[in-house]
């Protein structure tokens, strides 16, 4: 997925019908944002036996009891921020960092932090 820095980019659509959208941060092995089906979330990622590491993050699609898992290798020239780092930053107008957002309103923001590419989870209004 290409996002220039400062840019938003939606990661999904009332089409295809996805609930939640949910990012886990290295050594992250859980959901801890309560929603609606966060225990089948959780028990899905026990049952595969998911492991979050130094090395990877994780984004999960979630859609009825359904989940959907994308894990991504962090490196130099991208990484992933949390939501907490995020609320520091100047970020595009009407994107609100999460580590989960809403289906309808789930995007990516790309930022550059301490000379670093990052990019970041979050509710947009576009």
């Amino acid at each position: 997925m290409a996002i220039d820095v400062g840019a938003v980019r939606k990661v999904s659509s009332p089409e295809n019908g996805v609930d939640m959208v949910c990012v886990l941060q290295p050594y992250q092995d859980r959901v801890f944002f309560a929603f609606e089906g966060q225990d089948k979330v959780n028990a899905t990622l026990e049952a595969i036996g998911y492991q979050g590491d130094e090395g990877s993050w994780a984004v999960l699609s979630i859609t009825g009891s359904h989940v959907d898992m994308l894990r991504v290798g962090r490196s130099r020239n991208l990484d992933l921020l949390n939501e907490h780092e995020g609320n520091h930053l100047a970020l595009p107008a009407g994107f609100e960092p999460r580590a989960c957002a809403d289906g309808s309103h789930a995007a990516f923001s790309k930022v550059r932090y301490r000379d670093r590419l990052y990019v970041i989870l979050g509710n947009s209004s576009e």
